[in-house]
């Protein structure tokens, strides 16, 4: 027979970690989010966490199987392929995605009931996509009846998700807006940056010439022909330039100093915005921009257009500097005004990185998208 004392102590029921899964898209500054997240959440006691990175394109058999469908075609099928460990794993108690279009088979099959909360993440819609017309690849030329077809299937995932996230208002505004999200559910928190790793070299020396710096793989579309035409006309007298992007996306760049195979993250990039003096970025379409974090962390005066989520990036004159879409006058006044006075770059510079450290933290940002995660109660 149990003694009164047994009988009369509180139980102790112990609640086993909370299954999650992390769907990451892994492009781009996307990739980051998903990275910092993902490293936040396995050191969480209370979450069991299972990494489902999710890869749209790679250089293997099946791409050249199937190089008669269009690259967003074989991308989609990948990505729907890669979400196969949810199918194979059964308990999830919870999905955090950075993914749609490919995460609905699973949404509308094993979790046709929604046993499991999904939280979406995104930094734009199709709606604000397609207002970048050809910019962004071929979502400014799509058919009508594919769009209408594309927005159905992004509204299936959003009325379905628990939560949203979005990067900006900008999105956040979409989301309501273009597809119905009802506001209570949506979350504006953008993604962060290690504020130790990107961070001002302990001393800046002082160069015989100032240094600008882009960073874009998307060269044409981040408004590096601009810069350099602006640099070689305007500026090289003053600073020289140094681009980063990807391989055989920059052509015509002679006299700058040209990056390509930097990965992102790495200690390479890092010198290079420490060796910098400012980080000039005329993009033409953005939905955000996590090389503008990289460089308000690195005390980087920031000179970019005020477009999509990077026109919520910093305040103008105070952070950095927004200049009109292609207009190289107003680019080109701004870089002078900056490389040709030191004082003027100091004090940006200390409210850039003071910026960083109080918004773009990767690690509180993370640790507010798990309190939303923990907020989450399955059905």
């Amino acid at each position: 027979m149990a003694s009164v004392e047994a009988v009369l102590a509180p139980s102790r029921v112990v609640r086993r970690p909370r299954r999650v899964a992390l769907v990451g898209a892994m492009v781009a500054g996307v990739a980051t989010q998903y990275q910092n997240v993902a490293a936040a959440a396995r050191v969480d006691p209370h979450l069991d966490v299972v990494g489902v990175p999710v890869s749209p394109y790679a250089a293997d058999a099946f791409e050249r199987w199937l190089r008669v469908l269009p690259a967003s075609v074989r991308g989609t099928i990948r990505s729907i392929a890669a979400t196969a460990p949810l199918f194979s794993r059964s308990g999830f108690d919870l999905v955090w995605t950075q993914i749609d279009l490919p995460l609905l088979p699973w949404m509308l099959t094993a979790n046709a009931h929604a046993q499991a909360p999904v939280i979406y993440t995104a930094d734009s819609t199709p709606a604000l996509l397609r207002s970048f017309g050809s910019l962004y690849g071929d979502w400014g030329g799509r058919w009508r009846i594919k769009s209408w077809a594309r927005d159905r299937l992004h509204s299936a995932v959003l009325k379905r998700a628990a939560a949203v996230n979005a990067w900006s208002e900008w999105a956040a505004r979409s989301m309501r807006d273009d597809y119905g999200v009802p506001a209570e559910r949506v979350t504006v928190l953008p993604p962060g940056v290690d504020t130790e790793f990107w961070s001002p070299p302990q001393q800046r020396l002082p160069s015989v010439r100032p240094r600008i710096l882009f960073v874009g793989g998307d060269f044409v579309r981040k408004g590096g022909d601009l810069l350099v035409d602006v640099w070689r006309t305007r500026l090289r007298h003053l600073a020289d330039l140094d681009i980063v992007t990807a391989r055989g996306k920059a052509s015509d760049v002679a006299g700058a100093n040209l990056h390509t195979g930097v990965e992102p993250n790495s200690a390479r990039l890092l010198a290079l915005y420490q060796q910098a003096d400012v980080l000039a970025i005329p993009t033409r379409a953005d939905c955000f921009s996590m090389a503008g974090l990289e460089g308000l962390a690195c005390g980087l005066p920031v000179v970019t257009c005020p477009v999509g989520g990077v026109a919520e990036l910093f305040s103008d004159q105070e952070q950095g500097f927004f200049v009109k879409v292609d207009d190289g006058r107003a680019l080109a006044g701004t870089l002078q005004q900056l490389l040709t006075s030191a004082p003027l770059r100091q004090q940006v510079s200390a409210r850039a990185r003071r910026l960083a450290v109080q918004r773009y933290d990767a690690r509180r940002n993370a640790e507010r998208l798990l309190s939303l995660i923990h907020e989450q109660d399955a059905p």
